[in-house]
């Protein structure tokens, strides 16, 4: 039942006595009814949970969970309830008792019932769940701007309102189920694992949240691949694993993933009783950063980052496991080795499937943009994040902490020198002290910072072109893109949203291109920069959480867009590119791979509008390991011309082929690009004006 006049708790609705009927008549509350699953609300109660303005209400008010069931009289003496997730704020009753509160979204939290639970009785369980709308605005705000809400929660994405989350959406809600756990004497409460690589040797520290004794506890550690135990432990409940001659955990252009899992299990008897596993890795990442240059380190080997900022689903407890398995595939096939986790916390999931694959993550915390100012709120964040600590810090994936994303200006200083920054970054290096940190993405200049957001030629008012970016000293960029919309028969599916855009399939149609050549242009940039000052950089997004959210590289609806091809095209492990700007300049080779390519061949194609051919070409290339190679100078006249390259190695092995159609025609940034909301639906809109300059636009 939803808490319309938030009076639960002086009407005690979590009291097994209590009955809703009693106050129908009252119109106080509604009667409890039953709920066909768990989730956010939005989705299990509403019709359409991206876009209406009533979605408002699912937020104005707390919600109560009501579940009776019985336990029978000879259970074990001790008991451990847990909550799976709840969205955002928590209060949990049993039998009329208050166990205590939560705050988060994403992590489990338990609670002893030893005295609580009633043994050979009905137990009521009751659960009030709130995500309120936070309604303070900055000094000096602007009315209505998303990003001068003062947030007291730690909830990073939630009423973004710029074309990424609607106004609107405030996901809320029990969205993972409750548990309860009986023992008798022992129990296995969680794993503490931090792996260390010491030249050939992967070094384990286990520490066991263990209630009672260790006596029945076995620890193996086990090779992924071969299915080998390579290190053991009994009856310890910290103890180190040593693994000489260990598989490097890496990506995989660099070498082949090694991986392990660290099985524990609680045996009574002959019986086991409980079984917990972590995915482990044994890999050194270093970040250094200096006023001059920014490099990763995997391993001790220098690697370039070709990323991007990966936010599958606003509502995140709904993702399947499927769907990131599809995505990962997907960003494979795209040249990605590294994704970042923008302003949230994914299901654990995503994260086993990235130890898998080999994919880097760098995680953000929910702090974004302006916040409460308190040494309370310092005090809340640093509980937050220590549970992330405790949820993802392990994974050999992660391979950098963002703690705050593009704080506020105005309140930088305070936000980074003050609280919560230095607390933030003390406490990652205490509890994972092999994640390197970013104290606030955004803030290039600082060194505990150091990486850059660029929206040249595109968001930024007034306009800009993206040509204005050639060249220019961006160390680390972990944002930079180009909105475009789904395509008309993606968009078709939901009416509101298609008669709200106005645009035809033409229009899309350029805005697509458009973002094929920004998206391009800036990859092919960086990776010319590469170590010279770049380190890598993150396309935003690769794919839309919202239908209605349009600067993915594939729409909701699984539909690749332009900067797809882009990245097919320029963000492979190998890429040959063409640089110009309005005229052509040089021609580059970029090796990311260890292994260098002497002999290799650079065919160069050039034919004009009429298909005739201007220039056929090869180049010899001894392209180096890990490398960006200026060929030579090419200065042609490119005008309405189509310039193919291929790399190839001695052999003849095609490395890659990129593509450039009329290369040096770079077009405008569209006029009326959107600058203005209909933020009842949460979608970008376009002046009229666009209108005609869109339909007069030429695609190639």
């Amino acid at each position: 039942m939803q808490d319309v006049h938030r009076l639960g708790e002086k009407f005690k609705i979590y009291s097994p006595q209590f009955n809703s009927l009693h106050y129908a008549n009252a119109h106080c509350l509604s009667p409890f009814k039953p709920l066909e699953r768990l989730g956010p609300l939005q989705l299990v109660l509403t019709d359409h949970p991206y876009e209406g303005i009533s979605l408002r209400q699912m937020n104005n008010a707390p919600w109560w969970y009501r579940v009776r069931f019985h336990v029978p009289k000879e259970a074990p003496a001790h008991a451990v309830l847990t909550v799976g997730a709840a969205d955002y704020y928590s209060d949990v009753y049993l039998n009329g008792e208050k166990l205590g509160s939560h705050e988060g979204y994403i992590s489990s939290f338990s609670f002893d019932v030893d005295e609580a639970i009633l043994r050979g009785e009905e137990n009521t369980l009751v659960i009030k769940v709130d995500s309120p709308w936070d309604e303070e605005a900055s000094d000096g705000a602007v009315p209505l701007r998303c990003w001068d809400h003062i947030r007291n929660m730690m909830k990073g994405t939630y009423e973004h309102a710029d074309c990424f989350v609607n106004r609107d959406v405030n996901p809320v809600g029990l969205t993972k189920g409750v548990t309860i756990d009986f023992y008798e004497e022992d129990y296995l409460e969680t794993i503490h694992a931090q792996a260390a690589l010491e030249q050939d040797t992967g070094r384990l520290q286990v520490q066991l949240a263990l209630r009672g004794s260790a006596a029945g506890i076995i620890a193996r550690l086990i090779d992924r691949q071969t299915e080998e135990t390579v290190a053991s432990c009994r009856g310890e409940k910290d103890f180190t694993l040593l693994v000489p001659h260990v598989k490097k955990w890496t990506t995989p252009e660099r070498d082949e993933c090694g991986l392990y899992q660290l099985v524990v299990e609680r045996w009574e008897g002959d019986n086991c009783a409980q079984r917990m596993t972590r995915s482990i890795g044994f890999r050194t990442i270093e970040l250094l950063r200096t006023a001059e240059k920014t490099e990763y380190y995997l391993n001790g080997e220098r690697l370039f980052i070709r990323g991007t900022t990966y936010f599958p689903e606003l509502y995140i407890s709904a993702i399947p496991d499927e769907r990131y398995r599809r995505d990962l595939l997907l960003l494979r096939q795209a040249g990605i080795n590294a994704i970042r986790i923008h302003v949230h916390t994914e299901n654990q999931a995503l994260y086993d499937l990235c130890d898998e694959a080999g994919m880097l993550v760098i995680q953000d915390t929910d702090l974004n943009w302006v916040q409460t100012r308190s040494d309370a709120f310092t005090a809340r964040a640093l509980g937050i994040f220590r549970e992330m600590t405790e949820l993802l810090g392990c994974h050999p994936c992660l391979c950098t902490w963002i703690l705050f994303n593009e704080p506020d200006r105005a309140h930088d200083d305070y936000y980074m020198n003050v609280q919560p920054g230095p607390q933030l970054e003390a406490m990652a290096h205490q509890l994972t002290p092999n994640i390197p940190t970013i104290r606030g993405s955004y803030v290039a200049e600082a060194l505990h910072s150091g990486d850059s957001h660029n929206y040249m030629g595109s968001l930024w008012d007034p306009p800009t072109h993206y040509l204005e970016k050639h060249q220019l000293k961006e160390k680390l960029n972990t944002e930079f893109g180009f909105d475009a919309p789904a395509c008309e028969k993606d968009l078709g599916r939901m009416p509101v949203l298609w008669r709200a855009l106005g645009l035809s399939q033409r229009q899309i149609d350029v805005l697509d291109y458009y973002q094929y050549r920004l998206t391009k242009y800036y990859i092919e940039d960086y990776r010319i920069q590469k170590y010279n000052v770049c380190a890598g950089y993150f396309q935003f997004l690769f794919s839309d959480p919202t239908p209605q959210s349009f600067l993915g590289c594939i729409d909701w609806w699984g539909t690749p867009k332009g900067g797809f091809r882009a990245m097919l095209e320029s963000n492979q492990l190998q890429c040959a590119i063409l640089e110009c700007t309005q005229e052509a300049k040089a021609l580059w080779c970029v090796n990311d791979e260890l292994t260098a390519y002497p002999g290799a061949t650079l065919d160069v194609f050039v034919t004009d509008s009429q298909g005739k051919t201007l220039m056929k070409k090869r180049l010899t290339v001894n392209l180096p390991a890990d490398s960006a190679l200026r060929v030579c100078d090419f200065t042609m006249d490119l005008t309405g011309c189509t310039v193919i390259l291929e790399l190839r190695t001695a052999e003849g092995k095609l490395l890659h082929r990129n593509r450039y159609r009329d290369p040096l025609n770079h077009p405008a940034h569209p006029q009326g690009h959107p600058n203005k909301m209909n933020n009842d639906i949460g979608i970008h809109v376009y002046d009229d004006l666009a209108i005609d300059f869109i339909l007069k636009e030429e695609i190639p």
